[in-house]
């Protein structure tokens, strides 16, 4: 579903922001899909009209049944915030990573801003095949408001 931004009588010209809600936990899984130890996942796009600001990332590693699991050494977790139709990272694109993936919070005290139209990406690497990497996303939805006349 899509929201078009509301036109705000009194801002002629102007944008504001304004918290709408503060929406459960997004959740991510992903199994390890190569001998490379990689896995992918990426949140939904943010739809049109709001904008996430995203409070605190969280990421660990499990077997199959749900155990958490000590990642190799070497292995990490990079994030990025990617546009529209893009499936993979670039540099540019890159907001927040951990070195230390099987458990690890980190508490965005410069919150991540994502716009509409573009997703959060997680990539794995350098993981045990068999095992399975999760992140939770955890934002404030704000919705943007346009000055009208």
């Amino acid at each position: 579903m899509s929201y078009p931004p509301i036109l705000s009588a009194g801002y002629v010209g102007a944008v504001s922001l304004q918290v709408v809600d503060y929406p459960d936990d997004v959740e991510l899984d992903a199994p390890i899909v190569d001998a490379n130890g990689n896995a992918v996942a990426m949140t939904d796009a943010v739809q049109l009209g709001f904008i996430w600001r995203v409070e605190r990332l969280t990421t660990f590693v499990t077997t199959g049944t749900g155990a958490l699991v000590t990642p190799p050494a070497g292995a990490v977790l990079n994030v990025y915030k990617v546009p529209a139709g893009v499936s993979t990272g670039l540099p540019k694109w890159f907001r927040d990573g951990s070195q230390s993936p099987g458990l690890d919070v980190a508490d965005e005290s410069s919150p991540i801003t994502v716009q509409q139209g573009n997703s959060l990406l997680f990539a794995w690497s350098g993981h045990t095949a068999g095992t399975f990497c999760h992140a939770t996303v955890q934002y404030a939805l704000y919705r943007r408001f346009v000055g009208g006349s």
